[in-house]
């Protein structure tokens, strides 16, 4: 049951934020921003919104969540999981490939997204003592 709770929870988080992508750069046709831009194979006006940023987002901030839900004494160093989209963020910028507001609606959509499926699949707003009993109830039955 672990298993396929995880495995359900990283396929709604990837399709959610690969969705809403799709649709984004399908309705808002945003040029990239008046700078040299370092990766010349980037399409011109698909700037709106950073989908290596949301993605980074829902893979390293969704394994902090499970990694949080499976195994709590992880959090402290599962945490440092969100340094890597905010690298990602300043690479982003730095090739030239985004607007800041780009960043920010990817971290605000990708992080919403992230929120809802968590709390939704994993149950995450639940007290850390109903979580060990639920997690154990999962694993042995």
């Amino acid at each position: 049951m672990v298993r396929l709770t995880g495995a359900v929870f990283f396929g709604l988080v990837l399709a959610g934020v690969g969705g809403f992508y799709a649709i984004a750069t399908m309705v808002i046709s945003r040029d990239r921003p008046p700078v040299r831009i370092l990766d010349p194979g980037l399409v011109p006006d698909d700037s709106f919104p950073s989908g290596h940023l949301g993605t980074a987002i829902a893979v390293y901030g969704g394994t902090v969540l499970v990694l949080r839900w499976l195994r709590p004494r992880a959090r402290a160093w599962a945490w440092l999981l969100l340094l890597l989209p905010v690298a990602v963020a300043l690479a982003r910028l730095y090739q030239g490939a985004h607007h800041p507001t780009d960043e920010l609606a990817s971290v605000l959509y990708a992080t919403a997204w992230l929120g809802v499926v968590g709390r939704v699949v994993l149950g995450l707003v639940t007290s850390s003592r109903d979580h060990r009993v639920r997690r154990r109830e999962s694993v042995l039955g």
